[in-house]
């Protein structure tokens, strides 16, 4: 029997963004793709911002409506310029999955969407710089076929657009003006077996520039990795390019104060840190499970660093030093120290898991 053609895996975006003449795809994973929304509000005021459940609605470009779910951010939204609203908006949109089943796959999908919106609300709230949350929306998909007498639905996380550069692109760029000349390093009997010898002629290699603006930046996103952290909130997805700078330096400058901004919390998560009075966990177990969860976190960015940017030890040394220095005033003395104090400990065992990992897979 003769195979079928394969038909595009990806069902198409909602009819709702399509219709609309501003909409540009910036990227697409397995989980989502994300969409670049121009909106064509002016009328849109700070006041018609609702809270959530109110079920009112803003129509954004000629044919969205989108549901609010803002203002939970403790300072205005930057979105809202005097009258009108800012042009520029970032959909992430999370479509049906057509190997789950239909009641699976709207479960997951809602439950994801929500909860990395619940998560950049909390961040807010902690003071954690990220992404404002506008609304969440979901659209049954009318080209899509029913299965199971379901429509596929796709589900969209309205939020602010972060300006600036990512972490990676900024430090990439520092390091594409000086080259590093690097020695071979093989023995020369070695060597000499070797007919072609032009492998041990020096060569350019591009290492991460570490500079006074590249410890302020690794210095503040070890201290807002600790405010997450003591929020109760775990990134699960801490890398270079989920870090983006809004303000970068067009040259070197001692007085520059970076302001970054953690994005894409899809595979965040929460644990109970602390609670309103500022009590330490019950059980010595949940401590345990929180030091762990925590340190995880730490690893997947200092392996980031380190696959990603060549020579930059000293720059997840500086992230480590802002984590450990942390301050909140929120705490009693000395609390705060304790506790990182754990999680670098712990990060010490899973680092050595994750090596056992690479030698014996």
């Amino acid at each position: 029997m003769a195979n079928k053609p394969r038909s595009n895996w990806s069902p198409a975006p909602p009819v709702e963004l399509t219709s609309n003449s501003s909409l540009e795809l910036l990227s697409q994973g397995a989980e989502a793709r994300v969409w670049l929304l121009e909106l064509n509000e002016p009328d849109a005021t700070a006041d018609s911002i609702g809270s959530v459940g109110r079920g009112r609605t803003v129509n954004v470009g000629r044919s969205i409506s989108v549901p609010q779910l803002t203002s939970f951010a403790q300072k205005p939204s930057p979105l809202l310029v005097g009258n009108g609203v800012s042009r520029a908006v970032i959909c992430k949109e999370r479509f049906p999955k057509k190997y789950r089943h239909p009641q699976l796959d709207v479960s997951l999908t809602k439950s994801r969407t929500k909860g990395e919106a619940r998560s950049l609300v909390r961040c807010q709230r902690a003071g954690v710089p990220c992404p404002n949350v506008l609304a969440i929306a979901q659209w049954p998909i009318e080209s899509g076929e029913e299965r199971n007498g379901m429509s596929p639905i796709s589900y969209c996380l309205f939020m602010e657009k972060v300006d600036g550069c990512t972490v990676r692109q900024y430090l990439e760029v520092k390091s594409d003006e000086p080259a590093i000349k690097s020695v071979a390093t093989e023995p020369a009997l070695k060597r000499s077996k070797c007919n072609d010898e032009t492998l041990y002629q020096p060569q350019d290699r591009v290492t991460t520039v570490i500079d006074a603006d590249t410890l302020r930046v690794a210095n503040t996103v070890g201290a807002i990795l600790a405010r997450m952290h003591t929020a109760g909130i775990i990134h699960g997805d801490l890398t270079t390019s989920n870090i983006m700078i809004r303000n970068p330096p067009a040259k070197s400058d001692d007085s520059w104060n970076p302001q970054l901004v953690f994005i894409d919390f899809g595979l965040a998560s929460s644990i109970s840190q602390t609670n309103q009075a500022g009590k330490k966990a019950k059980s010595h177990h949940k401590q345990q499970h929180n030091a762990e969860e925590k340190a995880v976190d730490l690893y997947v960015l200092e392996r980031a660093f380190l696959s990603t940017h060549p020579g930059s030890d000293k720059l997840v040394d500086e992230v480590w030093r802002g984590y450990c220095e942390y301050e909140d005033a929120s705490l009693p003395s000395g609390e705060y120290s304790q506790t990182a104090n754990a999680v670098m400990k712990r990060l010490d065992q899973v680092r050595m898991r994750g090596r056992k990992r690479e030698c014996f897979g």
